[in-house]
């Protein structure tokens, strides 16, 4: 994953929480803080889709893959990965 995803991610999350960054890391536990809800999913995968470029599955928005930044750019990695490898 590059930092690049962790970074506008990270972004997506303190623009989230109106501009207060309360040191997010590649490894905050997004869920047990309570960041991640229903809500915050459906803005999540807007935000990846127009921001990123990349169209993440909905069943993949499982809580193995939103537990920190680090475990959101691994999916999204993953998934643009597997869109190259699918269009050679």
């Amino acid at each position: 994953m590059t930092q690049a995803t962790i970074g506008e991610l990270r972004n997506f999350f303190v623009e989230l929480l109106e501009g207060h960054d309360v040191g997010l890391d590649a490894e905050t536990p997004l869920l047990e803080l309570g960041l991640i809800n229903s809500m915050t999913i459906v803005e999540l995968r807007v935000f990846i889709e127009s921001t990123l470029h990349v169209k993440v599955r909905p069943d993949d928005f499982v809580p193995k893959h939103l537990q920190n930044l680090e475990t959101i750019a691994a999916l999204v990695e993953r998934t643009r990965a597997s869109v190259k490898h699918e269009l050679s």
